[in-house]
């Protein structure tokens, strides 16, 4: 497996190499690619920690209430309102 290290390296090599590059056109695009990496090594990340998580047995987070649980706020009439200020 690719240590974290090894691939900010990388990441930073594209950033360097669009730096170099003296056509803006293909300095967008290492750019538009390094930023593609990061992400993917972000979600890569995510997963590892996740899988992690779950090997040690942690209980997942309780899910949210179903719709019909949810009690929407009630909207109080504008008119009382403008009377509790008179």
């Amino acid at each position: 497996m690719l240590t974290p290290d090894y691939r900010r390296h990388h990441v930073e090599a594209l950033l360097h190499l669009s730096g170099d590059v003296k056509d803006p056109a293909a300095a967008a695009k290492l750019q538009e690619m390094a930023d593609e990496l990061r992400i993917v090594i972000s979600v890569t990340d995510v997963a590892a920690m996740a899988a992690d998580l779950k090997e040690i047995g942690l209980p997942a987070a309780p899910l949210p209430p179903k719709p019909a649980e949810v009690v929407p706020f009630r909207r109080q009439d504008r008119r009382s309102a403008r009377n509790r200020w008179r």
